[in-house]
């Protein structure tokens, strides 16, 4: 050893010399001899001799000084005057304390040496009598020499103990025993050892010594089980010298057992078992295979199985854990293990004829005959109990899951051995599966994941056949949630599961399905169903037929009962053990083979089937329908045709008018089943069932709510598989019939549109089309309008050719005189035909002449008829249009002559009327009393008529008003309804009556009128719209909102409401608004300009209208001189419009937003288990072909909230053509109030469409709203916004940022010079953006670092003013101006005051909460919070975007000096904040940051604060991240902090005693606590090269004299150190930590005797007691650090525990008096007379819960404080029990527990 190293390890050794003498255990003589008697001369020179020799232990430098002082100290003690007399040693304690630390491993073997012949003239002057009563002084020192002894020392050493230790007196060798077992074991490693037969003689001559052989075996026991380095040696040790504990006789009690044992193997048993069953337990657990194998041997040979002592001496809840802890080794997958682990638990592999001995004649019939046998008689019980509570998670204090895993893999290996395998398998499999299921319902996912990886392997192994009749099992227990879960989440492809079992499980499921609803049975049956694959089933050809003939038969229950009896008998023949002995290579047949399973499965559900449509359960009929249906696909085809008559009979019974909604499934279950009952069907039977379900499916089409339209008119198409398409024409047209028009037209329109997809639809709805045309015919126009409204959106859809084609279809082919050019002139001429059909076509053509007339002009003519073409070409006409045939048809039917009859001649008179009509339409409009007519119309529109339900007189009213209003303004004729009032307070009275007209409308029809009427209006009358535009905005609106609500509900409520086709209202409504909206501005732009013309040729109205022409235009000028032209009524005006446009904006919106969200099909994961299935599926996430829930009709809602999204983005992005910035503030101002909501994040993507990918022009607007609130003069004034939206700068620079971070670079490149304007304007220091740097920080960062990585940001001039213009705004923002001062007065301003003081004008006071969050304290505002937030976003972005080192630098420190560092100096509470502590943590994991001397001493500072420890940090554990980072690049501090304890040191105590202050103690606790604080933060072993200097520290400062103070706080570093260095770091303190506890108990022992406290007088008045001797922190430390030593259990301070609590069985079992001696200091305090007596009622707790619990945590845990020191009494009372029961139950250490007392202690 090198001189340097052993000074740095000897330099703690100087503290030996200034510790005082105590009386600590010292021989009789010697307060004789140093207090009463004076010493001779001689004597004084001895007494000096020792001093001189200890203070050259202050100067050692290497370790040959060790040897040449150590001789000094020898000498010393040779020169006792008189060595027999005098037996004693001066200064004893310093001088255990030395040779204590001459034994430290880290020196050579000749200083060892040397300190045992010190210690041999130690004990040579003792003698055996004070070495007895010393021996606490003296052999704690000794004890750790053996395990690293070297071979010279080793001899020495054995002989040392050999000639003193086994003679001390034998009731203090008793007590010392187990350390001394400890210290001996390493040396019996090495069998092959020359000293391995001298160490084991040395421990049998202990074990003579003690006389106490029970004693002897539990010590022995205890070491093996708490000591795992020793645990080798106790293995040896054991190989030699422990009993036989097999017993010749099955034994059937305790007592004929232990008469049996020798009488060795009864004492290792005595008192009870238990220590002997731990200690194989944790030898079968320890990590080293050598040490598994040396157990299992021991077990093998000593303690088998079937030994009574096993089964009649030792309690069960023991031989489960050596059982399990045995099943345990097969996780290591070592053969060798295995082969000993079968070789013990099945028995000797000859135990078919004997197991050890022989046997006589009256045991011969207990002889075990197999290894199955022999598990099962005397393992299988225990095996069981073990694998149940690793199940059940209580076998260990594991998680639950963790030890479900470890039973699966125990499983699995026990299943290469059928005689383990075939016993406990079957048993719990199930409640594995339970298991499982409770970790997925309980806890993580990650967790069940793990488990079910391990628990699928465990299924994998076992059997199929016991799978399934365990599955079977439940199913007829009605567990069917636990049958679902193996379903979803096993392993369950095989294929005999999925031919075999899973087929036969379906039946079972049929035959138990309950008879009350279950939606668990019903998704059991379904899921089981889809398992089954087709070869798994037959035709029913080869089925039984008394399966088919009569259906009736499933109705009886003795059918049921009679599968179930197969099934029980299939199951419990196949699993029966004797079956697996005996015909092992056979398989049961199965009970029903595919065929039969065809006919049962048919014939079973389609009987539940019937019952549930008798029952009215529409919802589960539907889904049996739907399975029924399924099964027909699955089961193969056949020449037999399946037939189920009852069902048929069910089914044409039903009354489709009687259908209320709850049973509207009943319809679509029929559709399902009609294409499998029809197959077998008479044409008459046919249609009867095919006229119900028609029927049915027509319900469910015109159902008010329109939520079945979709998966109605797909059922009705589906019917052409099955049937003539004619038949189905006939049925819908039957129903036509009998329905009202309104209904028809509906009707008509879903089947219209929902249809278009498919092909040859023209088959099923010409003749319904004809009937819907057919009320263009009717005098009035009720019905016309309807049509007109469906033909409108026929033209939008692209429909209306098939209309067409169907109408000139008839015309050409359905009349002779067509093709022959001449009339018959008999019944052959039907003109009644061909003028119903002119009629229809004139109709067509003039409901809607400026929309369906242009198309049919040029729409391309579609001829696919043979018969037609014929006639096209003898007539040689030229077609190509569907105007040029009708124009040929009618010029054919006028050339001919007309026919003779009278009758005859009024009918082609009235064709050729409708022919001229259709030739040429006319206008006309010149009746005199127009404006009476109009306001007689307006009237009457206004009154509610009776029985009009479907409010369509109304729609045709407002029609005939549309008419005149056109006929008004182009003959100019002056009408009351229409003139502009005169006046502000004079209201229009068309508002009026469009207002009272909207608000009590409820059709879409009528919706439709009365927006038409206001859009043709806003043409012919512009000034009169516009006036009134804000008052028709509100009325639209609030209207919308109403119906939005009911639409909304229409889709979560099922209950019945009295408007109908909500969707299609809206739509109109928003159609109307947008129609408004455009007009009027456009009518504003014409103001605005000062045109004398005003016209319509805006091509963004996409209305639909026709664009008047000049001459129009110029007219609606002329006659609108009336306009106003002062321009300050112009601007109010336009506020106005702005303010209807905003009110617009919001409220469709809203739509969109709901519409946005509903227009998806979502997949809800609703529970874990489905996340199990498909983990990879988030929530909400599309899926695109996924089957939509049981009728959710999710595609129709999908439908519904598709049309209203299209219609309100149109919306939308009108208005923000013609308005954007104002569109955007209100967008924003929609953000803001769903702030929070789960939606708000949608302004951002109707944003993004509505920008149309010009996101230059988005930026553009936003910025310069954002910049007219904070710096409006800095604006072009057509620039500036408005300022109309209630927002705050903060709002929308908040809003931007956030818009920022959604766009993509190239939109950055795009909009750089806005960018770029926003952010120099924001540099120019303006104190106008004080309020939003924060924000503008964010935004500059996020514009910075996303451009800084493009090549557009790495030109030389962008990245300049990227570089300088975030620098600028971190500058500025950093400045002192936002660290703002104010005095005590802000409190005591005025509201005013303080708004302003933070930003606000006064009247914002209701923007409050949205603005910036300020801290206001009493007398400073310190910093706020959205400015750490940004910092948050910049700081790791800073690297990015500045690449200078200097600037980045720069900007780092500025950050640091202008934000953390005025933090950190105005109050250290300031650092709880959340925005602080993720400023902090940010700024540490920034490696350029963190890397900063200015950081890593603010980090210092921050540490080094006097207010540190009264942060509330278990709250705020981030801390601890930010200084392990710190740390951890500043090592060297805590070097500093070590350093820093030598100023606490003091050599003289006298000249120091008046120095010591207060502020000094406090300031050596602190550091102490920041040594503890970083050391705790860092992982385990980070400080190990610090490790001596702070060890030499600490004993330097217990040396110390004036050090009282600071050692409750070295306790608390030494227990930190424990917990986070090895205990190979901590060798040479050891003597130390234990010399220093037993200092501080030593003195509690000794004034609680100076107050008499163990005097035989009880009742002392304990209040007038001075408690002020005791040093209440001091001991509680002393106990915690006691506390933790004994519950880590770490293996040095073994050696030493036995100072200070009992540590073997005599705690628990008791001591006869006289026996042994109590040396143990918590026992000797806990056990003085008078403490007893005294109760505390604040006396810490220490409960059951701590005592009981599986794993050891400290008594003391969480305790911080005690007032009284006989607050400790519980502590004291129970240490040494709880020590004794936690290492005999081998409990585990709770880490989590050790480190929240640590952090507790740490902080104040």
């Amino acid at each position: 050893m090198t001189s340097s190293s052993s000074s740095s390890h000897l330099k703690g050794s100087s503290f030996l010399r200034s510790i005082s003498p105590l009386p600590l255990f010292l021989g009789r003589g010697a307060e004789t001899r140093n207090d009463s008697k004076k010493l001779t001369s001689k004597e004084k020179k001895y007494v000096g001799n020792i001093e001189r020799a200890l203070a050259a232990f202050e100067s050692v430098d290497e370790w040959a000084d060790y040897i040449s002082f150590l001789g000094k100290l020898q000498r010393a003690l040779q020169s006792n005057p008189d060595p027999h007399a005098n037996n004693w040693i001066p200064h004893e304690f310093d001088v255990s304390k030395t040779l204590a630390q001459c034994i430290s491993p880290k020196l050579p073997s000749g200083v060892h040496l040397k300190t045992i012949e010190v210690y041999r003239t130690i004990f040579d002057i003792l003698g055996q009598d004070q070495l007895s009563v010393q021996v606490q002084l003296w052999i704690p020192g000794v004890l750790p020499l053996m395990s690293y002894a070297s071979i010279s020392v080793k001899p020495e050493l054995i002989g040392l103990y050999t000639q003193y230790l086994t003679n001390i007196d034998p009731k203090f060798l008793r007590t010392i025993f187990k350390p001394l077992l400890l210290s001996l074991l390493p040396a019996l490693d090495d069998t092959t050892s020359e000293f391995f037969d001298s160490v084991l003689t040395l421990i049998d001559s202990f074990r003579t010594k003690v006389h106490d052989d029970i004693h002897f075996w539990q010590c022995i026991f205890l070491c093996i089980i708490t000591s795992p380095d020793k645990r080798t040696g106790a293995m040896e040790f054991c190989f030699k010298r422990l009993p036989d504990f097999n017993t010749a006789n099955d034994c059937k009690d305790r007592e004929e057992t232990l008469k049996q044992l020798s009488q060795e193997a009864r004492d290792c048993v005595m008192p009870e078992s238990g220590l002997l069953i731990r200690a194989f337990c944790q030898g079968l657990r320890d990590d080293n295979l050598f040490v598994q194998r040396g157990f299992f041997d021991l077990l093998l040979s000593k303690l088998q199985l079937r030994s009574s002592t096993l089964q009649c001496l030792a309690n069960e809840e023991d031989i489960e854990l050596l059982i399990l802890s045995a099943s345990e080794t097969v996780l290591r997958r070592d053969m060798s293990l295995n082969r000993r682990l079968w070789n013990w638990i099945l028995g000797p592999e000859n135990a078919a004829t004997t197991l050890t001995t022989p046997v006589t004649v009256e045991s011969s019939a207990t002889t075990v005959t197999s290894m199955s046998q022999y598990f099962d008689k005397y393992g299988f019980k225990y095996f069981s109990r073990a694998i149940f509570s690793l199940i059940n998670g209580t076998a260990t204090s594991e998680p639950v899951y963790k030890q479900n895993i470890k039973v699966c893999r125990i499983a699995v290996a026990v299943m290469d051995r059928w005689e383990i395998g075939q016993l406990i398998v079957p048993k719990i499999l199930v409640p594995i599966v339970k298991a499982a299921k409770l970790v997925l319902d309980t806890r993580p996912l990650k967790e069940f994941d793990e488990l079910l990886k391990s628990a699928n392997v465990f299924f994998d192994g076992i059997e199929t056949i016991s799978i399934w009749s365990d599955v079977y099992r439940l199913v007829k227990n009605g567990d069917v949630d636990l049958v679902m879960f193996i379903l979803k989440n096993f392993h369950i492809e095989d294929e005999d599961m999925i031919v075999t079992h899973i087929p036969l499980l379906g039946l079972a499921i049929m035959c138990l399905y309950p008879q009350e609803e279950n939606k668990q049975w019903l998704e059991l049956l379904k899921n089981t169903l889809e398992f089954i694959p087709q070869r798994a089933l037959l035709p029913l050809d080869h089925s039984d037929r008394k399966y088919l003939d009569d259906t009736s038969r499933y109705n009886d229950p003795s059918l049921a009962d009679d599968i179930l009896h197969h099934l029980d008998k299939y199951y419990s023949r196949a699993n029966s053990s004797e079956e697996v002995d005996n015909e092992s290579d056979s398989t049961p047949e199965r009970p029903f083979n595919a065929a039969d399973l065809s006919a049962l499965y048919l014939g079973l559900i389609g009987n539940i089937t019937c019952r549930l449509l008798r029952q009215k359960r529409a919802n589960d009929f539907y889904n049996f329908c739907e399975l029924l249906g399924q099964l027909l696909e699955t089961i193969p085809s056949g020449e037999l045709i399946w037939q189920n008559p009852t069902l048929l009979n069910a089914l044409q019974r039903i009354d489709p008018k009687s259908l209320l909604d709850s049973e509207i499934p009943i319809a679509f279950g029929a559709a399902i089943m009609f294409k499998h009952i029809a197959r077998g069907l008479s044409k008459l039977e046919m249609s009867r069932l095919l006229k119900v379900v028609i029927g049915l499916l027509w319900k469910c089409l015109i159902h008010p709510s329109g939520r079945y339209q979709v998966e109605a008119v797909r059922k009705l198409w589906d019917l052409e598989i099955s049937v003539d398409p004619h038949y189905i024409e006939a049925g819908i047209s039957s129903l036509f019939l009998l329905s009202d028009e309104s209904t028809r037209i509906r009707a008509f329109n879903i089947l219209w549109t929902q249809s278009a997809s498919f092909n040859e639809t023209d088959s099923i709805l010409s003749r319904p089309l004809y009937i819907i045309l057919d009320g263009l015919n009717s005098d009035n126009n009720v019905f016309s309008v309807l049509i007109a409204k469906w033909l409108q959106n026929t033209l939008i859809s692209g429909t209306l050719n098939r209309i067409f084609k169907i109408c000139c279809s008839g015309l050409l082919s359905h009349h002779e005189f067509i093709f022959s050019s001449k009339f018959a002139n008999n019944e052959n001429d039907d003109f009644a035909l061909f003028a119903y059909e002119l009629t229809i076509l004139y109709k067509l053509l003039t409901i809607l002449p400026h929309e369906i007339l242009p198309v049919f002009n040029s729409e391309l003519c579609v001829i696919d008829n043979d018969s037609e073409m014929g006639i096209i070409s003898a007539n040689e006409w030229n077609i190509s249009t569907y105007k040029s045939l009708a124009l040929a048809i009618l010029k054919q039917f006028i050339s001919i002559d007309p026919p003779k009859g009278v009758e005859e001649f009024q009918l082609f008179c009235s064709c050729v009327k409708l022919s001229l009509d259709l030739m040429g339409l006319l206008m006309d409009g010149s009746e005199q009393d127009f404006d009476a007519t109009l306001s007689m119309l307006t009237e009457v529109c206004q009154r509610k008529i009776p029985g009009d339900e479907d409010h369509l007189l109304g729609a045709c009213y407002l029609s005939t008003i549309v008419r005149l209003m056109k006929i008004s303004s182009k003959n100019q004729l002056k009408v009351a309804l229409f003139e502009i009032p005169k006046g502000s307070k004079k209201s229009s009275r068309f508002l009026e009556f469009v207002s009272s007209g909207i608000t009590n409308s409820v059709t879409s029809m009528e919706f439709h009128s009365w927006m038409v009427l206001i859009q043709e209006t806003s043409q012919y009358y512009s000034e009169l719209v516009f006036g009134i535009t804000t008052g028709l905005t509100e009325c639209i609106c609030n209207k919308m909102e109403e119906l939005f609500a009911l639409n909304k509900r229409y889709f979560t409520d099922l209950g019945e409401d009295t408007v109908t086709d909500v969707d299609d209202s809206i739509c109109e409504l928003i159609g109307g608004l947008q129609s408004l909206l455009i007009r009027s501005h456009k009518y504003l732009s014409y103001l605005l300009s000062g045109s004398l013309a005003y016209g319509n040729t805006d091509s963004s109205d996409n209305s639909g209208s026709q664009v008047p022409g000049f001459f129009g235009s110029m007219i609606q000028g002329v006659f609108q001189v009336e306009a106003p032209t002062d321009k300050g009524e112009i601007h109010r005006r336009k506020i106005l419009l702005l303010k209807a446009l905003k009110k617009s904006v919001v409220t469709v919106y809203g739509v969109w937003l709901w519409s946005d969200e509903n227009s998806k099909v979502r997949a809800e994961i609703t529970n874990s288990a489905n996340e199990a299935m498909a983990p990879g599926l988030a929530t909400g996430e599309m899926l695109d072909n996924e089957k939509p829930p049981f009728l959710s009709f999710t595609r129709s809602v999908k439908y519904n909230a598709s049309k209203l999204k299209f219609r309100s983005k149109k919306l939308l992005e009108c208005v923000y053509s013609i308005e954007p910035m104002e569109t955007l503030e209100t967008l924003i101002r929609c953000y803001v109030a769903r702030k929070g909501g789960k939606d708000r994040y949608s302004a951002f993507k109707i944003i993004h469409i509505l920008d149309g990918s010009k996101l230059q022009t988005t930026l553009h607007y936003m910025i310069n709203s954002l910049v007219s609130r904070v710096s409006i003069t800095s604006l072009e004034p057509e620039k500036r916004s408005l300022l109309l939206t209630n927002l705050s700068a903060s709002n929308i620079s908040h809003f931007l940022v956030e818009y920022v971070k959604t766009l993509s670079s190239d939109a950055m490149e795009d909009s750089w010079e806005d960018l770029l304007r926003l952010m120099k304007e924001a540099s120019s220091g303006s104190s106008s953006y004080r309020m939003i740097y924060p924000d503008i920080l964010e935004f500059a960062a996020l514009v910075g670092s996303r451009l800084s990585q493009t090549n557009f940001g790495d030109q030389k001039k962008v990245k300049r003013e990227i570089v300088d213009s975030f620098t600028k705004i971190l500058n500025i923002a950093l400045s002192a101006k936002f660290l703002q001062q104010y005095d005590d007065g802000i409190n005591s301003t005025s509201s005013v005051d303080l708004l302003t003081a933070v930003g606000l004008k006064e009247g914002e006071s209701g923007q409050l909460e949205s603005e910036p969050s300020v801290k206001l304290r009493s007398g400073k505002i310190v910093v706020r919070d959205d400015l750490s937030y940004a910092l948050v976003v910049a700081i790791p972005l800073i690297p990015i975007i500045v690449n200078d080192v200097d600037k980045r630098t720069t900007c780092f420190t500025s950050i640091a000096n202008s934000v953390a560092i005025p933090l950190a100096k105005h109050s250290i509470s300031e650092l709880t904040s959340p925005a602080v502590i993720a400023l902090f943590k940010v700024m540490g994991e920034v490696k350029e940051m963190s890397s900063l001397r200015i950081w890593k001493n603010l980090c210092y500072d921050i540490l080094n604060d006097s207010d540190f420890f009264s942060l509330d940090v278990r709250n705020h554990k981030e801390w601890n991240g930010i200084f392990k980072s710190w740390i951890t690049h500043e090592p060297e501090k805590l070097g500093e902090l070590i350093m820093k304890l030598s100023a606490y040191l003091g050599t003289n105590a006298a000249a120091n005693i008046f120095n010591w202050s207060d502020s000094e103690s406090n300031a050596g606790a602190n550091d102490l606590k920041r040594i503890a604080y970083l050391i705790m933060v860092c992982p385990k072993d980070e400080f190990i090269n610090s490790d001596p200097a702070l060890q030499e520290r600490l004993i330097e400062l217990f040396a110390s004299s004036n050090n009282t103070s600071l050692k409750p706080y070295i306790f608390l570093v030494i227990r930190m150190m424990i917990v986070k260095f090895s205990q190979i770091h901590l060798s040479t303190f050891w003597p130390t930590i234990y010399t220093e506890l037993e200092r501080v108990f030593h003195n509690l022992l000794e004034k609680l005797l100076e107050l008499k406290f163990d005097d035989d007088v009880l009742g002392i008045d304990h209040s007038k007691i001075d408690l002020s001797v005791f040093d209440n922190n001091l001991i509680l430390q002393a106990c915690k650090l006691l506390d933790y030593l004994l519950v880590l259990g770490l293996e040095e301070f073994q050696l030493s525990e036995w100072l200070f609590v009992n540590d073997n069985s005599d705690v628990a079992y008791g001591r006869e008096d006289g026996c042994s001696a109590i040396l143990s200091l918590i026992d000797r305090i806990s056990s003085m007379k008078n403490l007893k007596m005294v109760e505390m009622k604040s006396s810490i707790s220490i409960t059951s819960s701590v005592l009981d619990s599986k794993t050891k945590r400290p008594l003391l845990y969480m305790v911080k404080q005690v007032s009284r020191i006989f607050e400790l009494k519980p502590f004291f009372d129970k240490l040494s029990v709880y020590k004794y029961e936690s290492d005999s139950e081998m409990k585990q250490v709770d880490w989590a527990a050790i480190e929240e007392d640590l952090l507790t202690d740490i902080f104040d």
